[in-house]
C-alpha cells in the first residue's frame, strides 16, 4: 500500500540563493584573474574584474542584511504584540503600546 504522505521539497529562499551564486562567481572570477595575471604577466585584470565583481558581493550583502533585519523587525514586534495581548488587565498605556507596534508594521 503506498504511504499518502507527500514529502515537500524545502525550498531555499531567492535571496539567499542569489547571494550564494554571487559569492560563487566571485570567488571562480578572482582565480580566473589570480591565473591570468601569473600566466600573461601581467595585472590588467586586476584593475577591472575584481572590483567590479566585489562591488557586486557587497552590493547584495548588503541587500541580504537589509532584507532579514526587516524580516526579523516584523518578527520580533508581532511577538511582542502577541505576548501583551495574553494578558487580561491592559492599562491604557499598554493599549497605546500595542496600537503604536501595530503602525510600526505598515
Amino acid at each position: 500500500m503506498k504511504s499518502s504522505t507527500v514529502k515537500k521539497k524545502s525550498s531555499e529562499e531567492f535571496s539567499k540563493l542569489l547571494l550564494r551564486m554571487i559569492v560563487t562567481l566571485t570567488i571562480i572570477i578572482s582565480f580566473f584573474c589570480i591565473f591570468f595575471c601569473f600566466k600573461f604577466e601581467t595585472i590588467e585584470p586586476l584593475s577591472y574584474l575584481v572590483p567590479s565583481v566585489f562591488t557586486e558581493l557587497a552590493a547584495g550583502t548588503g541587500f541580504y542584511y537589509w532584507k532579514a533585519k526587516s524580516e526579523n523587525k516584523i518578527k520580533i514586534t508581532l511577538g511582542a504584540i502577541d505576548s501583551l495581548r495574553q494578558k487580561e488587565d491592559l492599562t491604557e498605556n499598554e493599549v497605546k503600546v500595542i496600537e503604536s507596534l501595530i503602525n510600526s508594521l505598515g
